[in-house]
C-alpha cells in the first residue's frame, strides 16, 4: 500500500457539500478526474490489492441538508 498523500484536487470545495444549489456537471468532473489520475499516476481501482468498500444509503439533499423537506437534525 502506498504511503503517498495526494493534494486535494483544484476543483474540490468543501463548502459544496452544504450548498443546496450545488449541481456539478458530471462530464466536466469526469474530465477533471481523468486528468488528475494521469497527472498523479493513479492506477485503476481494479488493480488494487487492498479493497475498501463504502456503502452510502439514500444520500439525497432532502435528507442531508437542513433546507431539505425530509431533514432530521
Amino acid at each position: 500500500m502506498s504511503d503517498r498523500t495526494l493534494p486535494l484536487p483544484p476543483w474540490y470545495d468543501p463548502d459544496d457539500a452544504g450548498r443546496w444549489s450545488h449541481d456539478p456537471s458530471l462530464e466536466t468532473l469526469r474530465g477533471f478526474a481523468e486528468r488528475w489520475r494521469r497527472e498523479h499516476g493513479i492506477r485503476p481501482a481494479h488493480e488494487d490489492r487492498v479493497r475498501v468498500g463504502l456503502l452510502l444509503i439514500d444520500m439525497q439533499k432532502d435528507f442531508c441538508l437542513p433546507e431539505g423537506t425530509l431533514f432530521v437534525g
